[in-house]
């Protein structure tokens, strides 16, 4: 979990005291500068952890694959509400001792309140963690959070007797977090942009995401085990994006009739499961094109694409971009330095 600015956050890995990662994310914390970046060097993994500031929003990215386990026990003292996206793998954590409701699972994410506490992240190697931490504050949003506490939508870490709530990643929202995350302004107009932004995205997280999730809402009605059957279809996509299984295989695979798959695939992440193997297609292209090694004829064929121009009108229409015009582009070079890998793409 993200925290808060300055010296009401501290992170410390319990395993290694001297750890680089903890140091490097302390420094970012304990800065006043508007927008940081620390790089993992290559003995340690790839990627990155972002933090941009501007007026009372933080925002913290984290993107990144490490070569070893990373344990980060963390405490915070901290007055922001905040709005986290879980967009790769399953981010684990246990909160003021307590694993009950914590973790996020790709496509899910919560608005939670800090207040004082202490939390501890366990990192996999291997794995590919990216998320998205917005942190308000209510001398600037304090109408927009107030819509959120009517909503019922917050989940408060010093009080987890009470439920955890998550609502899935739609691709409204994911939209709008890929323009928040890239913002192409510096100085103050970076935090106009930031500030329009997020309440842009807090306008249709509230709509999407919870108000027509409120209490009374429709919703379909999934067992434990439906849920097992969901995430194992998840895994199996994940695996055979290129040559995916048909709804009524994979239906079968998971022990799940296809209107439940339909159905509970998309309430829990979002999205169609149509558009899911889409969607995973685009983020597998993007990072092949920027390691650099292979064509764009061939990246196409790596993620399931027989013809050049169907894989082209669905990469722009996730990035906005065309591939050759994206390997082009400056953005690319500087994401394709030897030692690190790219920010991965949002869902869209």
């Amino acid at each position: 979990m993200a925290a808060e600015c300055d010296k009401n956050y501290e992170v410390l890995n319990p395993n290694d005291r001297e750890c680089a990662i903890c140091a490097a994310l302390n420094r970012i914390y304990h800065s006043d500068g508007p927008a940081l970046e620390y790089r993992l060097p290559a003995e340690r993994g790839r990627g990155s952890y972002l933090r941009l500031r501007g007026g009372a929003i933080d925002i913290g990215i984290c993107d990144f694959r490490l070569e070893r386990e990373v344990v980060m026990a963390e405490h915070w003292n901290d007055a922001a509400y905040h709005l986290s996206f879980c967009l790769a793998e399953t981010i684990d954590f246990a909160v003021n001792g307590c694993r009950e409701g914590g973790g996020l699972r790709a496509g899910e994410s919560c608005v939670y309140s800090g207040g004082r506490g202490y939390g501890v992240c366990r990192f996999l190697p291997g794995r590919h963690y990216y998320s998205v931490n917005i942190g308000l504050f209510p001398s600037r949003f304090g109408a927009v959070l107030d819509r959120f506490e009517s909503a019922r939508a917050v989940s408060y870490l010093h009080n987890l007797s009470a439920t955890f709530r998550k609502f899935p990643v739609t691709p409204t929202v994911a939209g709008i977090l890929r323009q928040l995350v890239h913002c192409p302004y510096g100085g103050s107009l970076q935090d106009l942009y930031l500030e329009g932004k997020s309440l842009e995205l807090a306008a249709a997280y509230l709509h999407e995401m919870v108000a027509e999730r409120a209490p009374g809402a429709a919703r379909l009605k999934l067992t434990r085990e439906d849920r097992r059957g969901l995430e194992r279809a998840r895994q199996i996509l994940d695996q055979r994006y290129d040559d995916p299984p048909t709804l009524a295989e994979l239906a079968k695979r998971v022990y799940l009739n296809e209107f439940k798959l339909k159905s509970g695939f998309k309430e829990i992440y979002g999205r169609p499961v149509y558009a899911y193997v889409r969607d995973k297609r685009m983020e597998v292209a993007r990072e092949l094109l920027e390691e650099g090694k292979l064509r764009i004829k061939e990246v196409a064929g790596r993620v399931g694409y027989t013809n050049l121009s169907h894989f082209g009108e669905a990469f722009r229409q996730k990035f906005g971009i065309n591939p050759g015009a994206y390997l082009r582009s400056d953005a690319a070079r500087h994401r394709m330095a030897p030692e690190l890998e790219a920010f991965s793409s949002l869902e869209d």
